[in-house]
């Protein structure tokens, strides 16, 4: 990388090196000084460092896999978190200052997973006072550092936290507020580093700034460099550093320099100093440098988490093999459908690594049937890789392999067709998972007299094996009526064989059996489809109702939920075509509606995936009154974005009303263009997420009669069962 004009070493004020001296047992002695050229990591928790005393040290504890293993009837999520860790009574190598250190709203402690070593440092504020600004500055022993954000949050939600990291030329620095936010006198160049965690998620906002000259409460800065926002837990992956070199600086993220306009090629902008004042470049030798977590602004507790290292990685196998260095590491909760074995360890950034859990899960869930009296079989098949790859469900039968269809929710459907005269041999395929063999039997439906109060309800498009049994030779004859009576199948044979009938017509029908003209039985058969009629949508938080046509009886036709837990079903009055289901969404999630046959656990035979979303309006529960401007800019986000949906607002203030003097206004989820004199709905993908979302821009005009408007109380989607309909017909 290019580096600015040669100048003598002690000018260089970033940390490249790892010196496993420095790192620290709770009650060890510290290390010397360091050299003014390279200064040495903070020492922040227990590393192996020489080989005599890594037997000392003791093992880090093992991550926690929750639940701990079993068997299982559903897709099971599965946790696995880095044991909980405890504070120490003194933060080694740091030192720590409050704002208000007699008021007890401010913390700064030292965190251990073994009670032993120093993990992380923390820093808490919690004010209930909004005059008050509490702040936690940390300052480690020797020098400037590389240091990882672990996290940096608002306890209660919603605030933007703040955290500042710089050098100051106080050398004798005691730890207390001499940070440069509140304004004390000494500091020189400043990283801000604040947090989004809001409408827009998590994100970090980053600048550079440097003193131009100071005076106690009225520091005058000067922005050196602002660069774009990128999501915070970059911060927790790679160190962050301020470099110096002569009168340039700049920051380092890992190995690459962040960029921006004010930056040269390489990363470096020239920042100014007064003489005067003392702020001119200078080697860091006589410096310290400081962290500070930032109170706030409005109540409520703020947390930081940092150390000098990245945090541990907890790698996993599933296929019972010892976690070695090159297992994968664990990036999300892992979903179980199938028998595995999960072993799972902690790995840190100093080669030191946890013993092992291991929880062995055993699924019941129904895969390959045995028999089945219809053809084709109609297979649900949960299905989640552990390994992060995209699922692969197929099937091997008489007719060559099948590919599932993704249902949601981690199921896929295969249709197989079975051989009338023999089992027919199917192989069950699923990336990851070793191959499933199974026979399956096409079970004939035998007419008979015991048969006559028999309903049978399958699905449109399948066949059933129709016989009739006789003691004796005898002439067969099946006759299959619809419900008008109107002929829709014959068969002559001889009693006992099997014929294959296809109903691919919805509705009720009989067929009669007759051995010899004698008659045999009589049995009722329901063809049952059920037409989800399009798309479905449901908001969080809200219940729907939803038409759904069912051909032929109800009775013996169930309607279901795949995740309970995300949505429940009911079923409401019967229509002209079918039946008003109604759908309540409590949580976000990917359900699916199941049609299911017999009972509410009888075999699915129809499923349609919900599409759930949020609508989060922004300044919700904020009063305005009639000081404020008129205009008050407000948005409407839906997350995630769904095409055409007609979104319905309405004003419930006294005099408030929308922009353009509106007190209602409509904006379908496709159209860009204005309605009502509101903007139109648009969308963007959320950088910290990679999210698709949708926005609303739109205005709300306070009159000065207006004492006071509440957003989201007083500004309400229109209340009906479902005020977010599909345009089209859902």
């Amino acid at each position: 990388m290019k580096q600015p004009e040669e100048v003598p070493p002690p000018h260089i004020a970033s940390l490249c090196v790892f010196r496993p001296e420095h790192r620290f047992r709770r009650h060890g002695p510290r290390p010397a000084g360091c050299p003014t050229q390279v200064v040495a990591l903070v020492a922040l928790f227990c590393a192996a460092g020489h080989a005599g005393q890594a037997a000392q040290l003791p093992d880090p504890p093992a991550p926690i896999i929750n639940p701990n293993g079993g068997a299982f009837d559903q897709p099971k999520v599965v946790t696995i978190t880095q044991p909980p860790m405890s504070v120490l009574t003194n933060t080694p190598d740091w030192r720590i200052g409050t704002k208000h250190p007699t008021e007890k709203i401010e913390e700064g402690a030292a965190l251990s997973n073994d009670g032993e070593t120093v993990m992380a440092i923390r820093a808490r504020t919690n004010t209930d006072n909004m005059g008050k600004f509490p702040c936690v500055n940390l300052s480690p022993d020797h020098g400037n550092i590389p240091f990882y954000i672990w996290s940096l949050e608002d306890l209660a939600g919603g605030y933007q936290p703040s955290l500042f990291a710089g050098v100051t030329e106080s050398v004798d620095w005691d730890g207390a507020n001499r940070d440069f936010y509140f304004g004390e006198t000494g500091n020189r160049v400043f990283l801000l580093l604040r947090q989004w965690k809001n409408k827009d998620g998590d994100g970090g906002g980053i600048s550079l700034w440097s003193c131009a000259n100071g005076r106690p409460q009225e520091i005058e800065t000067q922005k050196l460099a602002e660069f774009d926002r990128r999501p915070m837990n970059i911060f927790a992956k790679q160190p962050v550093r301020l470099e110096f070199y002569g009168k340039k600086v700049r920051v380092r993220v890992g190995e690459s320099p962040l960029m921006c306009p004010t930056t040269d090629a390489d990363g470096w902008v020239t920042y100014t100093g007064d003489d005067a004042s003392g702020r001119v470049p200078a080697a860091l030798g006589p410096t310290r440098f400081w962290i500070s977590l930032a109170g706030g602004e409005f109540k409520g507790a703020r947390e930081l988490v940092l150390s000098d290292s990245p945090p541990p990685n907890v790698r996993f196998t599933c296929d019972g093999s010892e976690v070695t260095a090159d297992s994968p590491v664990l990036s999300r909760p892992l979903t179980v459908t199938h028998n595995v074995e999960i072993r799972a360890s902690s790995f840190y950034a100093n080669h030191r690594r946890s013993k092992e859990t291991v929880a062995t899960f055993l699924s019941k869930l129904p895969l390959l049937p045995t028999e089945s009296y219809v053809s084709p079989i109609y297979l649900t098949i949960p299905h989640a890789p552990l390994d992060g790859t995209p699922a692969q469900v197929s099937i091997d039968g008489p007719n060559g392999t099948v590919e599932g269809l993704a249902l949601g929710n981690l199921r896929y459907r295969l249709l197989c067709p079975l051989n009338p005269n023999k089992s027919t041999p199917l192989v069950l395929h699923r990336n990851g998972i070793k191959a499933l063999k199974e026979k399956v039997v096409w079970r004939p439906f035998a007419i008979t007299t015991k048969a006559e109060n028999t309903r049978l309800t399958i699905r449109r498009g399948e066949t059933l094996l129709l016989t009739a049994k006789a003691s004796r030779q005898s002439l067969l004859r099946i006759e299959v009526v619809d419900g008008a009576g109107q002929p829709y199948r014959s068969f002559t044979g001889t009693g006992g064989d099997l014929f294959p009938s296809l109903f691919d017509r919805a509705g009720a029908f009989r067929a009669n059996a007759t051995l010899d003209d004698i008659p045999a039985g009589v049995v009722d058969i329901t063809v049952t489809p059920v037409d989800f009629k399009g798309p479905i949508a449901c908001q969080v938080g809200h219940q729907r109702e939803k038409e759904v046509a069912v051909y032929g009886s109800m009775d013996g036709v169930f309607f279901t939920s795949s995740a309970p837990k995300i949505m429940r079903v009911s079923v409401g009055e019967p229509t002209t075509e079918g039946v008003r289901l109604k759908l309540e969404a409590l949580q976000y999630g990917k359900p699916a509606l199941q049609v299911r046959l017999g009972s509410p656990t009888g075999p699915v035979f129809g499923e349609q995936p919900v599409d759930l979303f949020t609508l989060e309006l922004a300044g919700s529960c904020r009063v305005g009154n009639g000081n404020e401007p008129t205009g008050v800019p407000m948005a409407m986000h839906m997350r995630p974005y769904l095409g055409n949906l007609r979104i319905d607002v309405s004003m419930e203030a006294t005099f408030s009303t929308f922009d353009g003097n509106a007190r209602s206004f409509s904006v379908n989820t496709s159209d860009t263009t204005a309605s009502t004199n509101l903007p139109g709905f648009r969308s963007e993908v959320d950088k910290a997420t990679g999210e698709k979302i949708g926005i609303v821009d739109f205005t709300i005009e306070i009159p000065e009669t207006e004492d006071g408007w509440a957003f989201g109380s007083g500004v309400s989607v229109t209340e009906c069962d479902f005020p977010y309909t599909r345009v089209g017909g859902l």
